[in-house]
């Protein structure tokens, strides 16, 4: 009775193995159709990883009009200079250092995330607190 036990146990955690990355394969699959194609998304991959090993980092920075804007570095080379606020109507730059801060933030974790160019919504100054020039 043990050696029929011992057979059966490894059989069905193999059949569970395998349905299990079945799903999985199933599941990526349809990931990748919504998403567009298997290329972006390894291309996104590799880009976190090349991502994981560099340094990002901000500067504040002083704008036009009092205002403020950031520079964004990648191993102390720059690589975004935001003198306005993304994804706002017209020119104007940031009121306050904290604000210009918390874009600035937002923008190195899409970028670590792989996200390029990391673009920044309108929903997300809103869920940032974020004053724009219609003063929202």
């Amino acid at each position: 009775m043990k050696t029929i036990t011992t057979l059966f146990i490894p059989m069905i955690l193999l059949l569970a193995t395998q349905l299990s990355a079945q799903s999985t394969n199933e599941s990526l699959e349809n990931k990748i159709q919504d998403s567009g194609s298997l290329e972006m998304i390894k291309a996104q991959q590799e880009m976190v990883k090349q991502m994981a090993n560099v340094q990002l980092t901000s500067m504040i920075i002083k704008a036009d009009n009092d205002r403020f804007g950031y520079y964004i570095f990648c191993d102390g080379h720059l690589m975004i200079r935001q003198k306005t606020i993304p994804a706002a109507p017209g020119l104007n730059g940031f009121v306050s250092e904290n604000e210009a801060q918390k874009v600035a933030s937002l923008v190195i974790s899409k970028i670590k995330a792989g996200e390029m160019p990391p673009s920044i919504s309108p929903e997300e100054l809103k869920e940032l607190n974020i004053t724009t020039e219609a003063g929202q």
